[in-house]
C-alpha cells in the first residue's frame, strides 16, 4: 500500500488522517501541558519521528495556528474501498456530506470515474471549516471525521478507505477485541506540525490509555503500546462525546507533552475518525 500519509483538505481517510491549512501566527504563552502519570504500558523513551522527515516537527507547539480562511474551501479527496484502495476496480458509489458547526450540510457525489474522486464546496467565513464530515456508501459503514484544527485552503487531498462490517468485525477478532455493538469504534492518527504521522505518541482517551490499540499498516498490532511512523490508532466501545489527547517527548528521554487534543461525538453506527493535530 503505498497511500501517502501526508492528506489533509477533506481528510476522511480511515487510518490516514490528517488536517492542514493552518498558519503559525505567533506565540500563545501557554505553557506545555506534561503528563503526570505514565501508563502502565510500556512507552516509548525517544522523540517523535516522521517517516518523511526523521525527526517529527513540533515546532508549531505553543503558537496560535487559527489562520484566516477565504469565503469558502472546496474539500477534496478520494473515497475507496479498504478492499480495493487502489481502485484497480470501481470506486465505491456514495457521497460525502460536510456539515459546519451551525448544522448546514454541503454534498458531493464519489466520482467513480475518477477512481473515487471527491469535490465539496463549503462556504466557510474567515474561520475556515470546523465541522465534520460523512461519507456514505452501500453496503459500508458511514465514516464520519473531524479534524483539531479548522481547514482554511483547499491544497490537500484526503482519503477514505470504507470497510464493511464484516471487515470491522474480522478486525476486531484478530486482535482479540470483543466489540460492544450498541458502542462505537473511534480511529485516528496523531500527526505533526507538517501533517506526517507520527511514531512514539501514545493516544488517551477519557483519561486511559489501556484501551486504546495501535495500527501497523491498516491492521491493529495488538503487541505495540504507542504509535508506529503512520501515527494510527483505534479505540473500540465508546460511546457519547469523549475526550482525546496524545502525548509524546520533545526529546529523547525528556518529560510526555500533550501534542495535540480534542473532543468528538461517538457516532454508535458509523467508524468515527479523528485527525489530532498540534
Amino acid at each position: 500500500m503505498t497511500t501517502p500519509i501526508r492528506i489533509c483538505a477533506l481528510a476522511i481517510a480511515a487510518f490516514t488522517v490528517a488536517a492542514c491549512g493552518q498558519d503559525d501566527t505567533g506565540e500563545t504563552g501557554e505553557t506545555p501541558v506534561e503528563l503526570e502519570t505514565l501508563p502502565d504500558a510500556d512507552v516509548p523513551a525517544d522523540a517523535p519521528t516522521d517517516a518523511h522527515n526523521g525527526d517529527a516537527d513540533l515546532t508549531c507547539l505553543g503558537k496560535d495556528r487559527k489562520g484566516k480562511a477565504n469565503a469558502g474551501v472546496t474539500l477534496t479527496g478520494y473515497a475507496r474501498s479498504l478492499a480495493d484502495p487502489d481502485a484497480d476496480g470501481d470506486a465505491p458509489e456514495g457521497q460525502v456530506t460536510a456539515v459546519d458547526t451551525d448544522g448546514n450540510e454541503f454534498s458531493g457525489p464519489i466520482d467513480v470515474s475518477k477512481d473515487g474522486r471527491v469535490a465539496v464546496y463549503v462556504a466557510t467565513g474567515d474561520e475556515g471549516f470546523g465541522g465534520h464530515a460523512v461519507v456514505t456508501s452501500a453496503g459500508f459503514l458511514d465514516w464520519r471525521f473531524q479534524s483539531t484544527n479548522k481547514v482554511i485552503n483547499s491544497d490537500y487531498n484526503g482519503w477514505a478507505f470504507l470497510v464493511t462490517e464484516q471487515e470491522r468485525d474480522d478486525a476486531a477478532t484478530g486482535a482479540g477485541i470483543t466489540l460492544d455493538l450498541n458502542k462505537g469504534v473511534l480511529v485516528g492518527s496523531v500527526h505533526d506540525c507538517v501533517a506526517f504521522g507520527i511514531s512514539n505518541a501514545i493516544v488517551e482517551v477519557n483519561g486511559e490509555f489501556a484501551n486504546t490499540a495501535y495500527i501497523t499498516g491498516f491492521g491493529i498490532d495488538s503487541a505495540k503500546t504507542f504509535t508506529g511512523s503512520s501515527g494510527r490508532f483505534a479505540v473500540p466501545n465508546l460511546s457519547g462525546t469523549v475526550e482525546v489527547r496524545a502525548w509524546a517527548r520533545l526529546e529523547s528521554g525528556g518529560d510526555f507533552t500533550l501534542i495535540a487534543e480534542d473532543e468528538i461525538s461517538i457516532d454508535v453506527a458509523a467508524i468515527n475518525a479523528l485527525s489530532l493535530d498540534p
